[in-house]
């Protein structure tokens, strides 16, 4: 059973779930210029309680955001680390086997070698 990741995939997640958290720490100030930009004193006003009302909740989310975010930068530099060490493992294997003390198999290709 093969396990693919798209590790440019979850990088760009990542990016994506930043730029969430940002607008979730900085909705008050975006939504108190939208209510001054509205020109009505009464949409202004909607506008702004709408906004205000979310203050309880948002933070909540805000860090629910920024938790995800960090347990998928956790997953990918796990994958990535993991992907590296198995890559060089491999590496080592295959000098071991082409280059370093073992004869290449002659004429049964599944049978034993001889290693020096």
């Amino acid at each position: 059973m093969d396990l693919k990741l798209d590790l440019d995939r979850l990088k760009k997640l990542n990016s994506d779930l930043d730029a969430i958290h940002s607008e979730f720490e900085k909705a008050d100030d975006f939504s108190d210029t939208v209510a001054t930009a509205t020109g009505h004193n009464g949409l202004a006003g909607a506008v702004h309680d709408f906004a205000h009302a979310w203050n309880e909740k948002r933070p909540k989310m805000s860090q629910s955001v920024k938790d995800l975010q960090s347990k998928l930068a956790g997953i990918t530099d796990g994958f990535t680390q993991t992907d590296t060490q198995l890559a060089q493992a491999m590496e080592q294997v295959i000098q071991q086997e082409t280059g370093k003390g073992a004869n290449p198999p002659t004429g049964n290709p599944g049978g034993p070698r001889r290693v020096n």
